[in-house]
């Protein structure tokens, strides 16, 4: 690479949102929405979404709990990484906050989705919008 162009070389954006599928090194694999629920501290409602990232070549996942708000706000509020013979136990998650929020959640499996159209066709076929980082 000349001089120039490696001066002005453009560094690729920082992926954004709470997870990433490149489809290359990172991949979905089982992604729980809950229904909406609320309490004294959320009267408007809220509802949790649990998603987990199965990481090549490793095949150990990440695993995130996000909060969203009825006005729309997300927010993290768990980080977990599980090699890949122990990521049933965030099932034991998922059973722990339907008991403490009284929430139902459903399950959606793409651990089989291999490519970006595919987890769009599945992402749409359970009434998901997807949206995709520049």
């Amino acid at each position: 690479m000349s001089f120039l162009k490696h001066l002005f070389k453009r560094k690729a954006p920082k992926p954004q949102g709470f997870v990433y599928f490149d489809f290359k090194h990172t991949y979905p694999h089982v992604l729980w929405s809950s229904g909406w629920g609320q309490d004294s501290e959320f009267p408007e409602g809220f509802r949790y979404k649990v998603f987990s990232v199965r990481l090549e070549p490793s095949g150990e996942f990440d695993v995130v709990l996000i909060q969203e708000l009825k006005d729309g706000s997300k927010k993290e509020m768990l980080r977990w990484s599980v090699p890949s013979d122990k990521v049933d136990p965030s099932a034991d998650v998922i059973q722990k906050l339907e008991e403490q929020f009284g929430v139902t959640f459903e399950r959606v499996d793409m651990s089989n989705v291999r490519t970006c159209e595919e987890f769009e066709a599945r992402a749409r076929q359970v009434g998901w919008e997807v949206s995709y980082a520049d």
